[in-house]
């Protein structure tokens, strides 16, 4: 498990590094866009290593030839190209190469060799190209589309929008990521500091707060006492607690489901199940779980094997009005106060559960002694003996807030009752 300083060491390294990539392009647009870039390009960056690890792999036994020589050869290309295409679900093409793009950026032999914004657009276009026809398409169709660039803010002419994005990418380069290290999450990490950074609609004002690794670690443990099961994840994020649960229990005993309602973080999660080999098998939704839940079955709600969420802490407006006539009736316990929605996730969560199933959610201290109509849910929670464990967890171990939480663990069917 990667102890919290060390996930607190590499997330402030890592966001001295995007502060100063944001840095650059201050002045150019609103702060809030700039993540769209910063991530775009990490994304790719991530994408093209992931595609020379992979090669490297599948042509060591060829006579130690390199991708580049691969690519070039009639013979050797469609080979590379299917299984490429087959174990990752896009093409990279040789000279589109991340690294290959840095050279241009930073050590062109001449004119020609020398790197333009539109070089790494046809990249893009490229990567994405490739997937036409295949079902990586749903996944990489318009992922970078917010990554505009020929948007005049990064500058009035190609030049300045190459210099631009040139002095971002070098950035990038010098970022220290690990593809093998699977417990330190790159992606999800800078999306929650770059929203700490910008206070972004999108994160902080919605209590969204990136789950640290040891908590998705402990979580993934709680749950993991089973095989052949449905995970879901009504509020996914990223996808960093379902690919941790995904990799505890095993990837041929189990099947992801998740819901998102922001668009970006949900175009995160599809790269991150990318980034981890899951691609298609998960199963993730867009919008809003507690006003359109996505997973249903014949006009009730979906159930699962393992619930587990990281939902955003006592969000505002949330959606009571839905609630008072839920077609799902998921509220039967009562209805949360508009302007905390902790308990309506817990209660979507309850009510996704198959017969014999468990759920982990990370909840603010506050739903376990607020008063009013919360107290009243929480009766109803433990008269129907829900509850199996409930975890305090310290305060400042979330990046970008020192709330204080805890992890609720409910089972269907408990043997014991405890009151």
């Amino acid at each position: 498990m990667t102890d919290t300083n060390t996930y607190q060491a590499q997330a402030n390294e890592l966001s001295q590094k995007l502060w100063a990539i944001a840095n650059d392009l201050r002045g150019q647009m609103d702060a809030s866009e700039f993540k769209n870039y910063i991530l775009g390009v990490i994304f790719y960056r991530y994408l093209s290593e992931r595609t020379e690890m992979y090669m490297i792999d599948l042509l060591k036994n060829d006579d130690g030839i390199t991708y580049e020589e691969a690519f070039a050869d009639e013979e050797y290309r469609p080979v590379v190209e299917e299984w490429s295409l087959s174990k990752l679900g896009y093409v990279i093409k040789p000279e589109n190469l991340f690294r290959n793009l840095i050279r241009k950026i930073t050590k062109f032999e001449n004119d020609a060799d020398k790197f333009s914004v539109e070089d790494f657009e046809k990249a893009i276009n490229d990567l994405v190209g490739s997937t036409m026809g295949h079902e990586s398409n749903k996944a990489f169709d318009g992922l970078f589309n917010d990554m505009r660039l020929q948007d005049s803010r990064l500058g009035e002419t190609v030049a300045d929008r190459t210099e631009m994005i040139g002095r971002v990418m070098v950035r990038v380069s010098d970022i220290d990521f690990d593809l093998q290290d699977s417990q330190f999450d790159v992606l999800g990490t800078a999306y929650m500091i770059l929203i700490g950074l910008f206070a972004s609609d999108a994160g902080k004002k919605g209590g969204e707060f990136f789950t640290p690794p040891e908590v998705s670690t402990l979580i993934a443990k709680i749950v993991s006492d089973r095989t052949g099961v449905k995970i879901y994840d009504p509020t996914c994020g990223s996808g960093s607690l379902l690919i941790k649960v995904n990799k505890e229990i095993g990837r041929e005993n189990c099947t992801i489901y998740g819901q998102e309602k922001n668009s970006q973080t949900f175009a995160l999660c599809r790269m991150n199940m990318y980034l981890h080999e899951i691609g298609d098998e998960a199963k993730i939704e867009w919008g809003d779980t507690i006003k359109e839940p996505k997973f249903t079955d014949k006009g009730e709600l979906s159930k699962f094997d393992i619930v587990v969420a990281n939902p955003p802490f006592s969000l505002d407006k949330w959606g009571e009005e839905i609630a008072l006539n839920d077609k799902y009736n998921r509220f039967e316990f009562g209805v949360p106060p508009k302007s905390k929605g902790d308990l309506a996730f817990l209660l979507h969560m309850i009510n996704s559960m198959k017969e014999n199933g468990i759920t982990a959610v990370v909840m603010p201290h506050g739903v376990l002694f607020r008063e009013a109509g919360e107290g009243f849910i929480r009766e109803k929670i433990i008269e129907n003996n829900l509850i199996d464990t409930i975890i305090g967890l310290p305060p400042n171990l979330f990046y970008g807030t020192s709330i204080p939480a805890c992890i609720i663990v409910l089972k269907n069917n408990r043997k014991n009752k405890d009151i």
